[in-house]
């Protein structure tokens, strides 16, 4: 394998002296081959650095948590009881929260004549028993215009394979369309079969593992602690790949792409 500070390295992009100062190679079964891929990856490794050294933006309907803040003072604040903000954040301890983490806030609705806790939940695509709980009702309750509800959220967390954890993912403002997840030392997961095209290390940033599937899409996970594969081997869609950080300020990082172009990750079929 050729080190990093030699004269004729892999990626065009590390000839650059900034780029050789900041990249590293510290997990052995890190290496990199010559391919028809370089060009891609090249571009996906300069906007990976980039975008996920920026300070992690809360999506529009969260609330970033400040210095001295409770769940008291943010129930408040939003005008959202206590009890809300737990059922909405169920993987976020409300008693320790710390600032610069994010709370998701949910979406009020003003009752209009004629709706009711049937219609509502069926508009929202929701159960209706998540409708009486986030909202404290009975199946008996009457609804009156004006009243506000909160509209529960629908399951964002997919069981399984379909994302890397078992956690709500937040989306991020980025040109890679990533989003990230607050974890706690558990282990990640391959989101679809493929093969290891990609592993390194950006000081600051993190390790970053990228597994490409048959259709070319190469799904990438970012700012984990450790790796359990190595470059080129193939992984089944559910194999745990690594671990995450047991740190909160370390989230994992999510995104796909193919031929340079950003993914939904919500949307990409997998």
């Amino acid at each position: 394998m050729q080190e990093v500070g030699s004269s004729n390295l892999p990626f065009p992009i590390l000839r650059n002296t900034f780029f050789r100062r900041v990249f590293t190679h510290s997990d052995s079964s890190f290496r990199m081959e010559l391919s028809d891929k370089e060009g891609m990856i090249q571009k996906v490794i300069g906007l990976l650095f980039f975008s996920l050294l920026l300070v992690l933006t809360a999506a529009a309907d969260d609330y970033v948590i400040q210095k001295g803040d409770t769940a008291g003072v943010i129930a408040q604040k939003k005008k959202i009881p206590t009890e809300v903000l737990k059922r909405a954040n169920p993987e976020l301890d409300l008693e320790k929260l710390k600032a610069g983490e994010s709370l998701s806030l949910p979406e009020r609705y003003s009752v209009k004549a004629g709706d009711t806790l049937y219609s509502l939940s069926r508009l929202w695509k929701v159960d209706l028993a998540l409708v009486l709980e986030w909202n404290g009702l009975t199946a008996a309750s009457v609804l009156k215009a004006g009243q506000t509800l909160f509209v529960p959220f629908k399951s964002r967390v997919v069981v399984g394979p379909f994302w890397p954890v078992e956690k709500k993912p937040h989306a991020e403002e980025d040109k890679l369309k990533a989003v990230t997840f607050s974890t706690t030392g558990e282990p990640f997961r391959s989101v679809s079969a493929g093969t290891v095209i990609y592993q390194g290390e950006f000081r600051g940033v993190g390790r970053v593992l990228m597994v490409q599937a048959e259709d070319k899409v190469v799904f990438a996970y970012g700012n984990y602690e450790s790796s359990l594969v190595e470059y080129g081997q193939a992984v089944t869609k559910g194999q745990v790949l690594g671990n995450t950080s047991p740190r909160t300020s370390q989230k994992l990082s999510f995104f796909a792409f193919k031929q340079n172009e950003s993914l939904d990750v919500f949307a990409v079929k997998r």
